[in-house]
Protein backbone atom coordinates (compact mmCIF):
# COMPACT_ATOMS: atom_id res chain seq x y z
CA UNK A 1 0.00 0.00 0.00
CA UNK A 2 3.01 2.19 0.87
CA UNK A 3 4.26 1.77 -2.26
CA UNK A 4 1.26 2.62 -4.12
CA UNK A 5 0.50 5.70 -2.85
CA UNK A 6 4.31 6.66 -3.85
CA UNK A 7 3.73 5.65 -7.67
CA UNK A 8 0.77 7.99 -7.20
CA UNK A 9 2.05 10.76 -6.01
CA UNK A 10 5.12 10.52 -8.62
CA UNK A 11 2.67 10.18 -11.77
CA UNK A 12 0.66 13.31 -9.66
CA UNK A 13 3.83 15.26 -9.82
CA UNK A 14 4.97 14.36 -13.41
CA UNK A 15 1.56 15.48 -14.45
CA UNK A 16 1.11 18.79 -12.91
CA UNK A 17 5.36 19.39 -14.55
CA UNK A 18 4.02 18.72 -18.13
CA UNK A 19 2.50 22.17 -18.95
CA UNK A 20 4.93 23.86 -17.29
CA UNK A 21 7.90 22.06 -19.28
CA UNK A 22 5.90 22.28 -22.05
CA UNK A 23 5.80 26.25 -22.08
CA UNK A 24 9.20 26.43 -21.66
CA UNK A 25 10.43 25.85 -25.34
CA UNK A 26 7.17 26.16 -27.42
CA UNK A 27 5.28 29.03 -29.36
CA UNK A 28 7.41 31.66 -26.96
CA UNK A 29 5.95 35.16 -27.48
CA UNK A 30 9.54 36.25 -28.29
CA UNK A 31 9.60 33.66 -30.95
CA UNK A 32 6.65 35.42 -32.93
CA UNK A 33 6.75 38.63 -35.24
CA UNK A 34 5.66 41.62 -33.68
CA UNK A 35 4.54 44.00 -36.49
CA UNK A 36 4.37 47.15 -34.25
CA UNK A 37 5.03 49.99 -37.40
CA UNK A 38 2.56 52.31 -39.45
CA UNK A 39 1.42 51.28 -42.62
CA UNK A 40 0.04 47.77 -44.44
CA UNK A 41 1.34 44.96 -43.99
CA UNK A 42 1.35 41.05 -45.27
CA UNK A 43 2.89 38.06 -44.38
CA UNK A 44 1.05 35.67 -46.22
CA UNK A 45 2.09 34.94 -49.10
CA UNK A 46 5.91 34.10 -50.25
CA UNK A 47 6.86 37.90 -51.39
CA UNK A 48 5.81 40.01 -47.93
CA UNK A 49 4.95 43.56 -48.15
CA UNK A 50 5.87 45.61 -44.92
CA UNK A 51 4.61 49.53 -44.10
CA UNK A 52 2.85 50.04 -47.10
CA UNK A 53 1.65 53.48 -47.12
CA UNK A 54 1.01 56.38 -50.01
CA UNK A 55 2.77 59.57 -49.38
CA UNK A 56 0.60 62.25 -50.60
CA UNK A 57 1.51 66.39 -51.00
CA UNK A 58 -2.03 66.63 -52.18
CA UNK A 59 -5.29 64.95 -52.26
CA UNK A 60 -5.85 62.43 -54.95
CA UNK A 61 -2.03 61.92 -55.70
CA UNK A 62 0.79 60.11 -53.16
CA UNK A 63 3.78 57.84 -53.64
CA UNK A 64 3.87 54.21 -52.70
CA UNK A 65 6.02 53.83 -49.82
CA UNK A 66 6.60 50.64 -48.08
CA UNK A 67 9.36 47.24 -48.83
CA UNK A 68 8.75 43.94 -50.92
CA UNK A 69 10.81 41.17 -49.03
CA UNK A 70 11.27 38.01 -51.23
CA UNK A 71 10.70 35.22 -49.32
CA UNK A 72 10.48 32.79 -52.31
CA UNK A 73 13.42 30.33 -53.79
CA UNK A 74 13.24 32.11 -57.10
CA UNK A 75 13.45 36.32 -57.83
CA UNK A 76 10.20 37.52 -58.56
CA UNK A 77 9.48 41.79 -59.61
CA UNK A 78 6.46 43.92 -58.91
CA UNK A 79 4.06 43.98 -61.92
CA UNK A 80 0.88 45.94 -61.45
CA UNK A 81 -0.73 47.62 -58.49
CA UNK A 82 -4.63 47.79 -58.56
CA UNK A 83 -7.64 48.91 -56.34
CA UNK A 84 -10.10 46.77 -54.73
CA UNK A 85 -13.58 47.37 -56.11
CA UNK A 86 -12.45 51.27 -57.33
CA UNK A 87 -11.93 52.08 -60.74
CA UNK A 88 -10.80 55.53 -59.84
CA UNK A 89 -7.09 54.47 -58.23
CA UNK A 90 -4.62 54.27 -61.15
CA UNK A 91 -0.79 53.78 -60.46
CA UNK A 92 1.95 55.36 -62.97
CA UNK A 93 4.52 52.83 -64.75
CA UNK A 94 6.33 50.59 -62.21
CA UNK A 95 9.97 49.80 -63.26
CA UNK A 96 11.18 46.39 -64.01
CA UNK A 97 13.57 45.72 -60.63
CA UNK A 98 14.03 42.23 -59.75
CA UNK A 99 13.60 41.15 -55.95
CA UNK A 100 16.15 38.09 -55.69
CA UNK A 101 15.33 35.19 -53.06
CA UNK A 102 16.14 36.05 -50.06
CA UNK A 103 16.15 39.68 -50.23
CA UNK A 104 14.18 43.31 -49.87
CA UNK A 105 13.29 46.16 -52.24
CA UNK A 106 12.09 49.73 -50.90
CA UNK A 107 9.70 50.66 -53.33
CA UNK A 108 11.27 54.04 -53.61
CA UNK A 109 14.06 52.31 -55.33
CA UNK A 110 11.23 51.12 -58.42
CA UNK A 111 12.67 53.54 -60.94
CA UNK A 112 11.95 56.90 -60.03
CA UNK A 113 8.80 55.49 -57.43
CA UNK A 114 5.24 54.17 -58.11
CA UNK A 115 2.72 57.25 -58.43
CA UNK A 116 -1.41 56.68 -56.99
CA UNK A 117 -3.94 59.15 -58.25
CA UNK A 118 -7.88 58.45 -57.62
CA UNK A 119 -10.58 60.04 -55.21
CA UNK A 120 -8.21 60.23 -51.51
CA UNK A 121 -6.90 61.89 -49.11
CA UNK A 122 -4.77 61.76 -46.03
CA UNK A 123 -6.45 59.69 -43.15
CA UNK A 124 -7.83 57.43 -46.02
CA UNK A 125 -7.25 53.50 -46.40
CA UNK A 126 -7.16 52.02 -50.14
CA UNK A 127 -7.35 48.21 -50.68
CA UNK A 128 -3.92 47.47 -52.85
CA UNK A 129 -3.71 44.63 -54.61
CA UNK A 130 0.08 43.70 -55.29
CA UNK A 131 0.59 41.51 -58.10
CA UNK A 132 4.50 39.74 -58.91
CA UNK A 133 6.07 38.11 -61.79
CA UNK A 134 5.77 34.58 -59.76
CA UNK A 135 1.99 35.04 -60.04
CA UNK A 136 1.13 35.66 -56.34
CA UNK A 137 -1.40 38.82 -55.79
CA UNK A 138 -1.02 40.32 -52.20
CA UNK A 139 -3.55 42.36 -50.83
CA UNK A 140 -2.86 45.05 -48.02
CA UNK A 141 -4.96 47.57 -46.45
CA UNK A 142 -2.72 50.81 -46.95
CA UNK A 143 -2.86 54.11 -45.51
CA UNK A 144 -2.57 57.47 -47.02
CA UNK A 145 -0.16 59.78 -45.05
CA UNK A 146 0.43 63.33 -45.75
CA UNK A 147 4.14 64.35 -46.82
CA UNK A 148 5.75 65.99 -43.44
CA UNK A 149 7.45 65.04 -40.62
CA UNK A 150 8.58 60.87 -41.00
CA UNK A 151 7.28 61.30 -44.14
CA UNK A 152 8.69 64.63 -45.73
CA UNK A 153 9.77 64.73 -49.20
CA UNK A 154 8.48 61.34 -49.87
CA UNK A 155 5.96 62.11 -52.79
CA UNK A 156 8.71 62.55 -55.80
CA UNK A 157 7.18 59.83 -57.97
CA UNK A 158 6.64 60.54 -61.50
CA UNK A 159 2.98 61.35 -62.42
CA UNK A 160 0.62 58.41 -63.81
CA UNK A 161 1.01 58.70 -67.76
CA UNK A 162 4.70 60.89 -67.64
CA UNK A 163 7.98 59.45 -67.38
CA UNK A 164 9.55 62.60 -65.89
CA UNK A 165 10.18 63.53 -62.57
CA UNK A 166 7.01 64.62 -60.43
CA UNK A 167 6.50 68.34 -60.29
CA UNK A 168 7.99 69.39 -56.67
CA UNK A 169 5.42 69.27 -53.90
CA UNK A 170 4.00 72.62 -52.27
CA UNK A 171 5.24 70.80 -48.44
CA UNK A 172 8.36 70.28 -50.28
CA UNK A 173 8.95 74.01 -51.39
CA UNK A 174 7.60 75.48 -47.87
CA UNK A 175 10.05 72.63 -46.10
CA UNK A 176 13.18 74.14 -47.96
CA UNK A 177 15.78 76.44 -46.41
CA UNK A 178 15.68 79.44 -47.38
CA UNK A 179 17.79 81.28 -50.10
CA UNK A 180 19.78 84.50 -50.52
CA UNK A 181 16.45 86.05 -52.07
CA UNK A 182 14.46 89.11 -51.00
CA UNK A 183 12.36 88.31 -48.12
CA UNK A 184 8.12 88.24 -49.21
CA UNK A 185 6.32 91.28 -48.54
CA UNK A 186 3.00 89.18 -48.38
CA UNK A 187 1.57 88.89 -45.07
CA UNK A 188 1.51 85.73 -43.57
CA UNK A 189 -0.50 83.97 -41.23
CA UNK A 190 2.07 82.48 -38.35
CA UNK A 191 -0.77 81.19 -36.42
CA UNK A 192 -2.20 78.91 -39.16
CA UNK A 193 1.73 77.61 -40.05
CA UNK A 194 2.16 76.68 -36.44
CA UNK A 195 -1.13 74.76 -36.74
CA UNK A 196 0.11 73.11 -39.89
CA UNK A 197 3.67 72.35 -38.43
CA UNK A 198 1.81 71.05 -35.14
CA UNK A 199 0.01 68.83 -37.19
CA UNK A 200 2.31 67.38 -39.06
CA UNK A 201 4.20 66.80 -36.22
CA UNK A 202 1.84 64.87 -34.41
CA UNK A 203 1.28 62.89 -37.48
CA UNK A 204 4.80 62.05 -37.31
CA UNK A 205 4.73 60.58 -33.94
CA UNK A 206 1.30 58.89 -34.14
CA UNK A 207 3.74 57.23 -36.87
CA UNK A 208 6.11 55.20 -34.65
Amino acid sequence: MHHRSKLVLAVGALLLATPALSSCGFNLATDRINTVQHGGTNRDASVDLLAVVIVSATDGSGTLSGRIVNSSEDATELSAVTALDDESVSTGEIASVEVPSGAAVAMADLGDGVRVEGDFAAGDIIDLTFEFTNGEQVEVEVPVVRECGYYADLDSAPTVGEGGPAEPSESAGESASPSGDEPSTEPTDEAAEETDASSCETEAAEAH
